[in-house]
């Protein structure tokens, strides 16, 4: 299984290549050529870096939520807090 150090590696190769080859950087350090060329031209992302960026627009968007119904002084019960969550989770 290939390892995001695998990945840096290939991708510091390519950019130290004048023209990149991603048949042989991809077979260099075995890696899926369409993966590494995804994530060198920044169509993709790592997993963890995709998980943290969709984790924090859900808490900016609860956060509203929250203080949206706290202006309104209602503040949020533990049940309003689980439908809520179900319905970002959802989108």
């Amino acid at each position: 299984m290939v390892n995001e150090a695998d990945i840096q590696k290939a991708l510091d190769d390519l950019e130290s290549q004048e023209v990149p080859n991603y048949s042989a950087t991809a077979k260099k350090f075995k890696i899926d050529c369409r993966t590494l060329q995804r994530r060198h031209k920044g169509i993709s992302k790592p997993k963890e870096l995709a998980y943290s960026e969709s984790h924090m627009l859900l808490t900016i968007e609860e956060e509203k939520h929250i203080n949206n119904l706290s202006d309104r002084t209602l503040p949020p019960t533990p049940q309003i807090l689980r439908n809520l969550l179900y319905e970002i989770v959802k989108k």
